[in-house]
């Protein structure tokens, strides 16, 4: 659609989920297992020596672990690569709690321009909180612990990682992406931005047992929910001019 005078635009989830699933990955970012020759440990070495982040997707399709396992059989048929178990998959909630309007805090105006006119566009920020469902797959107990605990203290360290001391997030950064936030880059108005996205909250201690019963399928899964905390742009155009045009004064009244 057409930029011009009286349009406005707000930033979309699509690119904060993105960002998540590469957040997400770096739980398993430098783990090994020392033992890999023991039987119990060799999907859990297989998964850590691939690529882990090829191994975490993003399904929203009522998100049940066996329709997941479905769709990865679907995915390695079709387009011939490994989309096998272990897996990890996460899903964002229907609910998005937007904040109060008394937390808008407009930026100043500023032009931006494209090939042939030149936009004066004033962005607005605000907050946006829901949660994602994340599920870990395996075949079998052992690779699912693994796995477990793994993402669990992670997700541990995560949230220690805010009231740790400057000497300490210094030492652990120069080796691992422990974060409590992370950067989602998107588009409004055809202006990048960044979206900053804070880690609010992570469920219960243990992570939640969401195995298929036996008589069904042999299927193991473990779910944790993770609350975050988004950054929301709006960007108004109230002025859009030709190049040539003389750019006039302005007042934005809402």
């Amino acid at each position: 659609m057409e930029i011009k005078n009286g349009t406005r635009e707000t930033t979309c989830l699509l690119d904060v989920d993105s960002a998540f699933g590469k957040w997400l990955a770096n739980a398993f970012v430098g783990s090994i297992v020392s033992d890999g020759d023991r039987k119990q440990n060799k999907d859990t070495v297989k998964f850590l020596s691939d690529n882990p982040q090829g191994k975490i997707f993003r399904f929203d399709d009522e998100g049940t672990p066996l329709k997941f396992k479905q769709r990865l059989a679907k995915l390695s048929k079709e387009k011939g690569f490994d989309a096998t178990l272990p897996a990890v998959y996460y899903s964002r909630a229907d609910t998005v709690d937007v904040a109060d309007l008394s937390s808008f805090t407009p930026f100043e105006s500023e032009y931006y321009e494209s090939e042939d006119k030149q936009f004066e566009v004033t962005i607005f920020d605000d907050k946006a909180a829901f949660s994602y469902r994340v599920m870990i797959c395996a075949w079998d107990k052992y690779t699912l612990d693994n796995l477990m605990l793994l993402v669990r203290t992670y997700f541990r360290q995560v949230l220690m990682f805010k009231d740790a001391n400057e000497k300490i997030k210094s030492n652990l950064l120069e080796c691992f992406p422990i974060s409590s936030s992370f950067t989602a880059k998107t588009q409004i108005m055809n202006i990048d931005v960044e979206l900053k996205v804070e880690i609010d909250s992570i469920g219960s201690e243990m992570l939640s047992d969401a195995s298929l019963p036996l008589k069904e399928q042999r299927l193991l899964a473990k779910e944790i929910e993770i609350r975050v905390i988004t950054d929301v742009k709006t960007a108004y155009c109230i002025q859009s001019v030709d190049m040539k045009a003389e750019l006039l004064p302005h007042e934005l009244i809402l």
